[in-house]
């Protein structure tokens, strides 16, 4: 990890001293939490803070169990936003490697998730995963013993907001995501090397709720 005072870059590749936070974006049923946890396997001393499960730990609900709608209410979401913010933030103080997962649909809020990571003092790396309507609402219309409450009606009222895919100057990288786990996969660890991070596989549980 960093000390305070060793300069800090926001475009520097990651070393072994700095904790690395992957945000994984997109809309719901793109398979942010299904490479979260992938990902981790292949990343040491790393947490996962899924925002599902994340937001469920905060009202203190089990992972599997559904929140009432009003907990998604705006103010109640902003409160949850700097929750998981400060969550990550304390892990990386800690000197751990962080992945988060979150729609990221919007300019604001893949910015301030860049500039948690780097208030931290560690690298960050932002993956945003596309992939066609068709299959997203297909996946969530399949959906079982999951820990998000998303439902076929809330990725309609997702695609009416007119979410936007990362431009090139936000640190964020679009991965195209309907070809297969192992190839969405591939394509991440590729562009975590790039960054100059030095994925390895670990031993970690499938998906530790």
């Amino acid at each position: 990890m960093t000390t305070p005072d060793t300069p800090t870059s926001p475009n520097a590749p990651a070393t072994r001293e700095t904790p690395v936070m992957i945000a994984i974006g997109g809309l719901s049923g793109s398979g942010k939490t299904t490479l979260a946890y992938i990902l981790s396997r292949h990343l040491p001393n790393t947490v996962v803070l899924d925002s599902d499960v994340l937001r469920k730990r905060m009202h203190g609900h089990h992972p599997l169990a559904p929140l009432p709608d009003a907990v998604y209410h705006p103010t109640l979401t902003a409160q949850f936003i700097d929750y998981a913010r400060r969550t990550a933030a304390q892990h990386m103080a800690e000197g751990k490697n962080v992945i988060v997962t979150g729609l990221f649909t919007d300019a604001q809020s893949r910015t301030g998730q860049k500039a948690t990571a780097e208030n931290a003092g560690g690298h960050f790396i932002g993956l945003y995963l596309d992939i066609p309507a068709a299959k997203l609402f297909k996946r969530v219309a399949g959906r079982r013993d999951n820990p998000s409450d998303a439902r076929v009606d809330t990725l309609r009222k997702q695609i009416r907001a007119n979410p936007s895919q990362p431009g090139a100057d936000e640190g964020w990288h679009v991965l195209r995501a309907d070809k297969g786990i192992d190839r969405t996969l591939q394509r991440a660890l590729s562009v975590i090397r790039q960054q100059g991070a030095t994925p390895r596989a670990v031993a970690r549980p499938w998906k530790p709720f």
